[in-house]
């Protein structure tokens, strides 16, 4: 079962990296659907994914820990962690790369570090790509705990939106 949540959550990241947001979509939990419509959140991920300011390389998540499932009331729950890397640039109006000193870019390095740690935040001035490290979680979701797998990506930034959506013992798990 370990294996096939895995393989689901690898799957819908595969499915955002492709901007196939249609697809990405399908593996969300129907939880966050009270929060961002499920009509609307393709189009957020399209806007994200496709903003003319920003350049983002997602990668595929490796070395990837899988909690056993348990059971918490009528559903099944399995937590992910991984080290999740992301690269991102930003760009001017004609889509070149900004360096370090672009005040946009200066706040972003500002963000990044406020929410990952500087340790975890680097960039490199040839190519203009901020690196983020973090250790990223998520929770798979499941009906009878065997398959139909759905996944909500965990951040502190988000914790308190997210936090009446689970069970008070996955959310314990999360922190």
């Amino acid at each position: 079962v370990k294996k096939d949540i895995e393989d689901g959550f690898v799957e819908m990241q595969s499915a955002i990296i492709k901007k196939d947001f249609e697809k990405s979509v399908g593996f969300i939990a129907d939880e966050i659907f009270t929060i961002v419509p499920k009509d609307q959140m393709a189009s957020l991920l399209e806007m994200t994914f496709n903003n003319p300011q920003m350049e983002i390389v997602l990668s595929l998540p490796e070395n990837m820990k899988v909690s056993e499932p348990q059971k918490e009331g009528d559903k099944y729950y399995a937590v992910l962690s991984f080290p999740n890397i992301q690269k991102l640039r930003m760009l001017d109006a004609n889509g070149l790369p900004l360096g370090k000193d672009n005040e946009m870019v200066k706040g972003m390095n500002a963000n990044f570090v406020a929410a990952a740690g500087e340790e975890k935040v680097s960039f490199d001035d040839e190519t203009r790509f901020f690196t983020v490290t973090v250790n990223q979680k998520a929770v798979a979701i499941s009906d009878n705990g065997k398959d139909g797998w759905k996944y909500l990506n965990y951040d502190k930034a988000q914790a308190a939106a997210l936090a009446p959506l689970l069970p008070k013992a996955i959310v314990e798990k999360l922190q």
